[in-house]
Parts: structure tokens; C-alpha cells; sequence
């Protein structure tokens, strides 16, 4: 699973129809807090075929898409959290309307 779209790097370009992968996912709140957080980190590649050559994929830097948080509720939001990473980053204003599912 990925999302194909083109993303804005350092420099002012831009890299057209990249593959841009969930790498983690993390469920967390702080000890004083109530409300959790979805922390989703991904990886922007070239494509597809870049991201199958493992441990030697060279990695798009890309900081517009590479690290985010959500609000997360625990007791309402219960699918597998790699799938909820990618439902919530298809909504966000970045990739909103701009991705394709790989």
C-alpha cells in the first residue's frame, strides 16, 4: 500500500508521480494529557520499482511529507493503524484530492 503524488522537494522542485509510503506509525499521549496522538512517519521514493530494491532504495528527501500528527481516539478509530495512517493522510490538505492508491 502507498500513495502515488507528486511532492515539493528543497530547491523549489517538484517530483512528479512519486511513491510516498507509511514507514510508521506510533499511538501516544503524554503522561499529564488526555487526548492521544497518531504520529505517522513516510517515505518518498522515485517509485515503486526504487522502493522493491530494499535496503539499497534511495529515499526523495522530502519535509513536506515525511512527518505528521493526528488526533487519534483510541475508542472510536479501532482499524488496523497502518490503514488509518493512510485514510487520515489522504484527508490532509497536502495530499487531499492529489494521491492514487499503489
Amino acid at each position: 500500500m502507498a500513495l502515488q503524488m507528486n511532492v515539493n522537494i528543497p530547491g523549489g522542485y517538484t517530483v512528479n508521480n512519486c511513491y510516498v509510503r507509511v514507514d510508521s506509525v506510533r499511538a501516544y499521549k503524554k503522561d499529564s494529557e488526555t487526548d492521544w496522538m497518531l504520529m505517522v512517519d513516510t517515505y518518498v521514493y522515485k517509485n515503486k520499482a526504487e522502493r522493491n530494491k530494499g535496503r539499497l532504495a534511495q529515499m526523495i528527501i522530502c519535509p513536506e511529507v515525511d512527518r505528521f500528527k493526528f488526533d487519534f481516539d483510541p475508542s472510536s478509530e479501532k482499524s488496523d493503524l497502518i490503514v488509518l495512517a493512510y485514510t487520515k493522510l489522504k484527508a490532509h490538505a497536502i495530499f487531499s484530492g492529489k494521491t492514487t492508491d499503489v
